[in-house]
């Protein structure tokens, strides 16, 4: 079943698709689209599919827009990103959901992801705490502060800046999660890899239990894992999900 446009904030385009198994109790994976927070949707054809490789496994797929460059500024898309969860969280029993809530992104939309992972203070504002959150899935985040940020704040976008405004920044030896999964391409975009690697490297260095992570280095370039299909038309990149939910977080998907 699928509910579309439901609104989940009152700025426009704060919107968000809702893909539902036909189970009476499920869980749900919110994945936040990509697109530099410039350009993206919550509809395209490979969420559509990704949506009912979940369905058919007795999960849901949310799929939320959220303000972008040149309307919006750091922070508007972050805390749009909180508002859907807040959403979810609250809204989504009502449609046959259970507690168990995932979330995710690609690209721009990791990023929106691992903010609200690693600090906690955007979550803290919609009355939640990353721990709300059962699993995360990051795919393809920029670790340090988003380049289409840097370049609205008059920055060379290429430059690597850690400040508040990279989830990098937040991870101290405080630093509490449930389990991610972080996945990344070794043809991505330039130094996009690498600060994928730095990232699981400042987990491990700040005694983050690394059991709870599922890194992995994907064969393509950036985002393609969320394309592909394997031999049987099957999206790969549902295959990881269920595998993560399985492995790392005690599913029985």
């Amino acid at each position: 079943m699928t509910y579309s446009a439901l609104r989940y904030a009152a700025p426009d385009p704060c919107l968000l698709d809702l893909y539902a198994p036909p189970s009476p109790s499920y869980p749900t994976v919110v994945l936040i689209h990509g697109g530099g927070m410039e350009a993206g949707s919550r509809i395209s054809p490979s969420f559509t599919d990704l949506a009912a490789a979940l369905n058919s496994r007795g999960i849901a797929l949310v799929s939320p827009d959220y303000r972008m460059f040149p309307d919006a500024r750091y922070p508007d898309f972050i805390r749009d990103a909180a508002a859907a969860v807040a959403w979810c969280k609250r809204e989504l029993p009502a449609y046959g959901a259970d507690s168990r809530l995932y979330v995710g992104g690609l690209s721009a939309g990791a990023y929106l992801s691992m903010m609200l992972c690693f600090d906690p203070r955007w979550l803290a504002e919609v009355d939640l705490t990353p721990l709300d959150v059962s699993g995360w899935l990051h795919g393809s985040a920029q670790a340090s502060a988003h380049y289409t940020c840097l370049r609205y704040r008059g920055f060379d976008p290429k430059r690597v800046i850690i400040d508040e405004t990279s989830p990098i920044y937040h991870i101290t030896p405080d630093f509490k999660s449930n389990p991610m999964q972080i996945l990344v391409s070794d043809n991505d975009i330039p130094n996009r890899k690498e600060q994928n690697e730095l990232l699981v490297g400042t987990l491990r260095h700040n005694g983050f239990d690394m059991s709870k992570v599922d890194f992995r280095v994907l064969h393509g370039n950036h985002c393609s894992f969320a394309h592909e299909k394997d031999a049987f038309g099957n999206p790969v990149f549902a295959g990881m999900i269920l595998e993560f939910m399985r492995e790392k977080c005690g599913e029985n998907v």
